[in-house]
């Protein structure tokens, strides 16, 4: 995730989970305050996307939480996504993501086509303020990612 996702994240870092924080911010800090200089236990702090890639190799999952350039830039890396659409104008939020430009097509900027291979819909309840679909997607053109 990107610098700004972690900052955001209520509990730093995600529970249970091996967290990499792609950031040039050399004043990064653990949930301590400590100011974190590479790694601490689950959490460490690379400099680029490529740097990052190099670690989660030994991973047999891998979730990418953002921010916008992170999803755009690993785009390249991946063969599913999980994607949560959330059915509503009304999202208050600072960013937003368009992995497919092109209306109606699901080829990517990378001018790679996915596919939907999964979809679940979730009406609004008592803990979801708008419907959402999850939509589950894998990559129709294959690429190599690591040579």
């Amino acid at each position: 995730m990107g610098r700004r996702t972690f900052d955001d994240q209520p509990v730093r870092p995600i529970p249970n989970c091996f967290t990499i924080v792609v950031t040039s911010d050399t004043h990064l800090t653990d949930p301590n305050g400590l100011i974190l200089e590479e790694r601490s236990g689950s959490l460490l702090r690379t400099r680029s996307l490529t740097e990052a890639m190099t670690f989660v190799k030994e991973f047999e999952e891998v979730y990418i939480v953002g921010g916008r350039r992170i999803y755009e830039d690993s785009l390249q890396f991946v063969d599913e996504l999980i994607i949560t659409h959330v059915h509503s104008e009304d999202v208050v939020g600072d960013t937003h993501l368009n992995l497919f430009p092109e209306k109606g097509s699901l080829r990517d900027r990378n001018n790679d086509l996915w596919e939907v291979v999964r979809s679940h819909y979730h009406a609004k309840d008592d803990r979801h303020q708008f419907d959402y679909t999850i939509k589950y997607y894998k990559r129709v053109t294959l690429r190599t990612v690591f040579a």
